[in-house]
């Protein structure tokens, strides 16, 4: 019985070279780098997924071993290092994602918002600035704003931002006005 167990994992093992040898035949090494790294990518965005940022954190960091352009993998990485507390590294890879794609909105809001947990909210607001300069129509962003201005007691800014989110569609923007701008 234990030899037929040893012979059943010895054929897979051969089947399964067997079918990655035929897999990788006809493809050049820059080929197989780049599925691995999607292959990598994909696992990472299923584990985040379920809320394992830290196994997350590995695959994305292995895409970006294999992909050190991939500004999809940084933001993600970023993503999941937010989640789980770790702000200023979470701010470099949200930097190097912005690097790479200078457009995106997204990556300067959750920069910002990680700046915001380490307090730096002169940097959030600057974050949150250039996120509307990319994308103004993102409630998001200038509520976000908002909440900054307002910590910094710029009431007046604050207002202007709760405002424009709720123009934006933000009902819970409108309950902040009454509470803070209509008393002047």
């Amino acid at each position: 019985m234990n030899s037929r167990k040893i012979n059943l994992s010895v054929f897979i093992f051969i089947v399964s070279a067997t079918a990655l040898l035929f897999n990788s035949c006809g493809k050049n090494p820059e080929e197989i780098k780049k599925q691995k790294s999607i292959k990598y990518f994909n696992t990472g965005i299923i584990l985040a997924d379920s809320g394992n940022y830290n196994k997350a954190i590995k695959y994305f960091s292995y895409t970006i071993k294999l992909n050190p352009k991939d500004s999809l993998a940084y933001y993600n990485r970023a993503v999941a290092e937010h989640n789980i507390g770790q702000y200023k590294k979470a701010i470099e890879d949200y930097t190097e994602a912005i690097e790479l794609n200078e457009e995106d909105a997204e990556a300067y809001n959750n920069r910002a918002l990680a700046k915001v947990k380490l307090e730096d909210y002169r940097g959030a607001i600057a974050d949150f600035t250039q996120a509307i300069k990319i994308n103004p129509k993102v409630a998001d962003y200038y509520f976000n704003r908002a909440q900054v201005l307002k910590k910094l007691d710029y009431v007046d800014g604050a207002c202007l931002d709760w405002s424009k989110a709720g123009e934006l569609g933000m009902d819970k923007a409108y309950e902040l006005i009454k509470e803070n701008c209509n008393n002047k």
